[in-house]
């Protein structure tokens, strides 16, 4: 499990940054077409944002998988400088474990810009599951600190007075019971495969990547 310190890293840019944490459910009961919907997720999000001269210059992505265990399968980078995992299935499901890790390497990534002179939008936590996270996993105690980071975001000790409120996302597998993702998701569940047919993951549509004082840019709060 990787931390979320990057003291000894370059930035390659000062674009302002949007921080991504894709957080993929690896787990047995994902085999099949659950992660075969995953695996073409990753695929179309590189496509839309290496497709975007300026999104590929400010989307900065990390993947986090959860089975039995938590493993960062993607540190943070640009799209185009790490070549995108194709995931498989295992184990069982330690989604809240998952999602936790997630927020950190969030946050120790917002913390480093700040350090390094750069800056950033809103963050993006997008969790793809099938909702059955195993028995010990506290999925009420992680909504509520979702819905914390909605409300009120992460403040970084490199700048003061600044927060940064996360965008949540969750997304469900075919099959996925809404009803078991309302238990830990503060927004209301998208199903992945009619986002993957409603281009959803166009950069256009969801990231501020477009220059200051666009559309795309006046839409979302940073």
């Amino acid at each position: 499990m990787a931390d979320n310190d990057f003291g000894a890293e370059q930035a390659l840019n000062y674009e302002r940054k949007v921080p991504c944490a894709l957080v993929i459910d690896t787990s047995g009961s994902m085999s099949g077409s659950p992660i075969e919907q995953a695996n073409a997720g990753l695929l179309l999000f590189e496509k839309e944002v290496l497709a975007d001269s300026v999104a590929k210059q400010r989307v900065d992505l990390t993947i986090v998988t959860f089975d039995s265990s938590v493993d960062v399968a993607r540190d943070f980078a640009l799209l185009g400088d790490v070549v995108m995992p194709t995931l498989t299935t295992k184990g069982t499901t330690r989604l809240v474990d998952g999602v936790r890790q997630a927020v950190e390497l969030i946050k120790g990534r917002i913390d480093w810009y700040f350090s390094t002179g750069q800056d950033c939008y809103r963050p993006y936590l997008l969790i793809i599951t099938d909702g059955a996270p195993d028995a010990d996993q506290d999925v009420g105690a992680l909504k509520k600190e979702l819905q914390e980071l909605v409300n009120t975001g992460h403040e970084s000790s490199e700048k003061r007075g600044h927060p940064r409120k996360f965008n949540v996302m969750t997304f469900a597998v075919d099959g996925a019971p809404a009803e078991k993702l309302a238990q830990f998701s503060p927004t209301t569940p998208i199903e992945l495969k009619s986002a993957i047919e409603m281009d959803f993951f166009s950069s256009g549509r969801k990231f501020p990547v477009n220059p200051p004082g666009s559309q795309a840019v006046d839409k979302i709060a940073v």
